[in-house]
């Protein structure tokens, strides 16, 4: 059965997981201490052998000529996105007066799975094309011996 949970309370659900995916860019919202401690439960939720499958933005994509940028998704709407300290900020303008604004801690697929490893997560895929905004990782929970 599917399992729908705030990131930061994985810890209470009652059983562990054969597979966590965690899509678009619903990883990085937290400082770097919180959003390792998400990834720090999501490595103790995994079964042995369980894998975590992560769908999130691609520092290296934002980095250089795209650390600020600014675009129309749809006639009206703009978005306007800045990179600071490896966090992307984002606002959506509306036109209307109502702004959405975003932030995420970006990630390198080489720190991610590094952080992983400390939690006994091992890459098994990595997508990752400089040219596109997301990569996709998926990285497993070490059998127990």
């Amino acid at each position: 059965p599917a399992v729908v949970a705030d990131l930061r309370d994985l810890d209470g659900l009652p059983d562990d997981f054969d597979g966590v995916i965690n899509m678009w860019a619903s990883f990085g919202y937290f400082d770097a201490a919180e959003n390792e401690r998400v990834l720090a439960s999501f490595a103790r939720r995994l079964r042995p052998g369980g894998r975590l499958v992560l769908d999130l933005f691609n520092r290296a994509f934002f980095e250089g000529p795209r650390a600020e940028a600014e675009r129309e998704l749809r006639p009206g709407v703009v978005e306007r996105s800045t990179l600071r300290d490896g966090r992307r900020l984002c606002e959506i303008d509306y036109g209307d007066g109502h702004v959405d604004l975003f932030e995420w801690q970006l990630y390198l697929p080489e720190e991610l799975e590094e952080l992983g490893g400390r939690f006994g997560l091992r890459p098994l895929v990595r997508e990752a094309p400089p040219d596109e905004p997301s990569m996709r990782l998926v990285l497993e929970r070490a059998a127990s011996s």
